[in-house]
């Protein structure tokens, strides 16, 4: 083997990757990080919503517990009184009021406020019924504040089965108000967002 063949079959031997085939390693690399990324998401995302869902259905029952022969105080008052009862472990945390998600300054105590796994903050008081202007002592509503578009439609989602336990309304900001029956689909909420009231009848 001449010196020209030795010297071509060690650099052949030695030669690195290519500047396309480190970009192909790096492509397949981002599709693999990317696909977990998003697995990951959808996880985080049907966990939040399953324990809201769950932290609210138990709420609907401590109301109802608390106020048995129905009509309860205003928001602030009654949010409060949840929170000094400690009526929902889960779900009291540190709040900072003045933002879209806890603009509800009537219902804190010592900055403590009734928080979704996401964050925002939750009022509880009188209820209307659906198609009511005036409060009804016979019902009782939750308001989700500042929910985007893929919370809310996931929340009111999980809680239509709830029909069974008294929900008779959802109204969104972004999305207006839909009367609450056996039959209505998530579909119905498609464009829900923002601030989000559920609305339970004793």
């Amino acid at each position: 083997m001449t010196n020209l063949a030795l010297t071509w079959h060690r650099r052949s031997r030695t030669r690195g990757f290519t500047l396309t085939e480190l970009a192909m390693v790096l492509g397949i690399i981002g599709i693999i990080i990317g696909a977990i990324w998003s697995a990951a998401s959808s996880v985080y995302q049907n966990r939040n919503t399953s324990n809201a869902v769950q932290q609210l259905t138990m709420l609907v029952g401590r109301v109802r517990a608390m106020y048995p022969n129905g009509y309860v105080p205003a928001s602030g008052q009654f949010t409060n009184f949840l929170i000094e009862a400690n009526a929902a472990p889960g779900m009291i945390r540190p709040c900072t009021i003045g933002t879209a998600q806890f603009p509800d300054a009537g219902a804190t105590v010592n900055g403590q406020c009734l928080v979704t796994p996401w964050g925002n903050q939750i009022s509880v008081g009188s209820g209307m019924g659906w198609g009511g202007e005036t409060a009804s002592p016979s019902h009782f509503a939750f308001v989700v504040w500042g929910m985007p578009n893929t919370q809310a439609v996931a929340l009111v989602a999980g809680m239509l089965p709830a029909t069974a336990a008294g929900l008779d309304w959802v109204y969104c900001d972004s999305g207006g108000a839909q009367n609450v029956t056996s039959s209505t689909a998530p579909t119905a909420f498609s464009a829900c967002a923002g601030s989000v009231v559920f609305d339970f009848t004793f």
